[in-house]
Protein backbone atom coordinates (compact mmCIF):
# COMPACT_ATOMS: atom_id res chain seq x y z
CA UNK A 1 0.00 0.00 0.00
CA UNK A 2 3.08 2.30 0.78
CA UNK A 3 4.20 1.97 -2.92
CA UNK A 4 0.81 2.75 -4.18
CA UNK A 5 0.62 5.52 -2.35
CA UNK A 6 4.36 7.03 -3.87
CA UNK A 7 2.89 6.37 -7.04
CA UNK A 8 -0.02 8.10 -6.73
CA UNK A 9 -1.17 9.42 -3.15
CA UNK A 10 -4.21 11.39 -4.28
CA UNK A 11 -5.53 7.64 -4.35
CA UNK A 12 -6.12 8.19 -1.02
CA UNK A 13 -5.11 3.91 -0.06
CA UNK A 14 -5.30 3.26 3.74
CA UNK A 15 -5.49 0.28 5.90
CA UNK A 16 -8.67 0.50 7.99
CA UNK A 17 -8.30 -2.76 9.68
CA UNK A 18 -8.52 -6.20 9.46
CA UNK A 19 -11.70 -8.79 9.61
CA UNK A 20 -12.34 -12.72 10.28
CA UNK A 21 -14.16 -13.77 6.93
CA UNK A 22 -15.40 -17.40 6.53
CA UNK A 23 -12.67 -18.32 9.33
CA UNK A 24 -9.64 -16.57 7.84
CA UNK A 25 -8.11 -13.27 8.31
CA UNK A 26 -8.89 -10.69 5.86
CA UNK A 27 -6.88 -7.08 5.44
CA UNK A 28 -9.55 -4.29 5.03
CA UNK A 29 -8.06 -1.85 3.06
CA UNK A 30 -10.31 1.59 1.14
CA UNK A 31 -8.92 3.97 -1.73
CA UNK A 32 -10.23 6.83 -3.10
CA UNK A 33 -13.61 6.32 -5.27
CA UNK A 34 -14.39 6.80 -8.88
CA UNK A 35 -15.92 6.16 -11.36
CA UNK A 36 -14.59 2.65 -12.92
CA UNK A 37 -13.37 2.87 -16.42
CA UNK A 38 -10.88 0.24 -17.31
CA UNK A 39 -7.98 2.08 -19.16
CA UNK A 40 -6.79 1.33 -22.52
CA UNK A 41 -3.59 -0.60 -23.25
CA UNK A 42 -1.96 2.18 -24.41
CA UNK A 43 -2.94 4.65 -22.00
CA UNK A 44 -1.37 2.35 -19.61
CA UNK A 45 1.76 1.82 -21.32
CA UNK A 46 2.07 5.81 -22.21
CA UNK A 47 1.53 6.64 -18.59
CA UNK A 48 4.50 4.19 -16.81
CA UNK A 49 6.41 5.23 -20.30
CA UNK A 50 6.23 8.22 -19.19
CA UNK A 51 7.52 8.03 -15.46
CA UNK A 52 10.31 6.18 -16.04
CA UNK A 53 9.11 2.32 -16.37
CA UNK A 54 9.94 -0.34 -19.11
CA UNK A 55 8.23 -3.06 -19.73
CA UNK A 56 9.22 -6.96 -18.27
CA UNK A 57 5.70 -8.47 -20.11
CA UNK A 58 2.53 -7.76 -21.15
CA UNK A 59 1.75 -6.90 -17.49
CA UNK A 60 4.57 -6.65 -15.51
CA UNK A 61 7.05 -3.09 -15.70
CA UNK A 62 10.46 -2.00 -13.85
CA UNK A 63 11.78 1.03 -13.12
CA UNK A 64 15.73 0.99 -12.69
CA UNK A 65 16.23 4.09 -10.95
CA UNK A 66 13.37 2.93 -8.01
CA UNK A 67 14.39 -0.53 -8.10
CA UNK A 68 10.80 -0.97 -8.30
CA UNK A 69 8.44 -3.78 -10.11
CA UNK A 70 4.56 -3.35 -11.01
CA UNK A 71 2.65 -6.72 -11.67
CA UNK A 72 -0.62 -7.38 -12.66
CA UNK A 73 -0.84 -4.14 -14.87
CA UNK A 74 -3.09 -4.50 -16.94
CA UNK A 75 -6.83 -2.90 -17.91
CA UNK A 76 -8.67 -4.08 -15.16
CA UNK A 77 -6.12 -3.14 -12.20
CA UNK A 78 -5.97 0.58 -13.78
CA UNK A 79 -8.77 2.61 -13.83
CA UNK A 80 -9.01 6.42 -15.84
CA UNK A 81 -11.17 9.17 -14.69
CA UNK A 82 -11.24 13.08 -15.96
CA UNK A 83 -7.86 11.78 -18.18
CA UNK A 84 -6.11 10.45 -14.88
CA UNK A 85 -5.36 7.01 -14.86
CA UNK A 86 -5.06 5.11 -11.16
CA UNK A 87 -3.34 1.83 -10.33
CA UNK A 88 -5.85 0.54 -8.03
CA UNK A 89 -4.85 -3.48 -8.05
CA UNK A 90 -1.84 -3.93 -8.99
CA UNK A 91 1.17 -5.27 -7.12
CA UNK A 92 3.95 -3.31 -6.65
CA UNK A 93 7.60 -4.72 -4.88
CA UNK A 94 11.11 -4.51 -4.67
CA UNK A 95 12.62 -7.16 -5.91
CA UNK A 96 15.68 -9.27 -4.43
CA UNK A 97 18.38 -9.93 -6.43
CA UNK A 98 16.99 -13.21 -7.85
CA UNK A 99 13.84 -11.55 -8.71
CA UNK A 100 15.70 -8.41 -10.28
CA UNK A 101 17.62 -11.03 -12.32
CA UNK A 102 14.43 -12.97 -13.38
CA UNK A 103 13.19 -9.18 -14.69
CA UNK A 104 16.66 -8.31 -16.75
CA UNK A 105 16.21 -11.68 -17.79
CA UNK A 106 12.94 -11.16 -19.78
CA UNK A 107 13.19 -7.60 -20.57
CA UNK A 108 16.76 -8.60 -22.81
CA UNK A 109 14.18 -11.37 -24.18
CA UNK A 110 11.87 -8.60 -25.13
CA UNK A 111 14.75 -6.93 -26.28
Amino acid sequence: MALLNELRPEMETCLEGFAVIDGKLRVVTSQLFIEPMAASPKAIQAFLRERGFLPVNDSAWYHAGHGLALFDVRPANVLEHDGLLYPVDIMPLVPGARMKALIFEAMKRRG
